[in-house]
């Protein structure tokens, strides 16, 4: 008796989900579907930037950063993103006197975000003692805040004290020495499906 029960409780939900759906499909405003599939899109975004083969001018630099060359330009989409900028490449120095020359990513001139006092996310050191080798080194900086449209990342660098002498990006022009620039989309930026009369 209690399998009968069941069973008719099981078939009196299906049948009811089915004249729900014949009604409203039959009386209802308008077809329910979801948008096209080019609403939804990706939480994030990347763009590939080459670097170029630059160094400082002049030569000679101290502990206040100076700009090596601008790498190239991005479009945010949203103002409420999370913007990473990755520098994957090598980089040089022909000297420097103190422990080396920090390497700064920077997006309209503007350091990364603040991981501690005076230190912005996105900066590499390369040693005194690593002068005049090619050094491979991978940094990310991250940005919020950034408006929607075009920005321009540029690396820069500074002695860590004293002074330093040439710093150089992508040394012997090579493809490989590239920056990446990831947006993260805010969360809730997703698209949800829509009635449609």
């Amino acid at each position: 008796m209690k399998g009968i029960r069941q069973v008719l409780l099981v078939a009196a939900i299906l049948g009811a989900s089915m004249l729900g759906g014949y009604l409203a499909n039959r009386i209802g405003p308008g077809r329910v579907q979801a948008a096209p599939s080019t609403d939804f899109g990706p939480p994030e975004k990347i763009t590939l930037l080459d670097v170029p083969n630059a160094s400082t001018n002049p030569d000679i630099f101290g502990t206040t950063a100076v700009k090596i060359s601008n790498v190239g330009s991005f479009t945010v989409e949203n103002a409420a993103s999370l913007i990473e900028v990755t520098h994957q490449g090598r980089l040089v120095i022909n000297s420097a006197t103190g422990n080396g020359v920090f390497f700064e990513l920077r997006v309209d001139d503007a350091t990364g975000m603040t991981i501690g006092v005076n230190q912005p996310s996105g900066i590499a050191l390369v040693r005194s003692s690593e002068a005049l080798q090619y050094v491979p080194s991978t940094f990310s900086g991250y940005w919020t805040g950034l408006t929607a449209g075009s920005h321009t990342v540029s690396i820069w660098a500074r002695a860590s004290s004293n002074e330093g002498n040439n710093a150089i990006i992508d040394p012997g022009g090579w493809p490989s020495n590239i920056v990446i620039v990831k947006e993260t989309l805010p969360f809730g930026s997703v698209y949800l499906p829509s009635i449609q009369n």
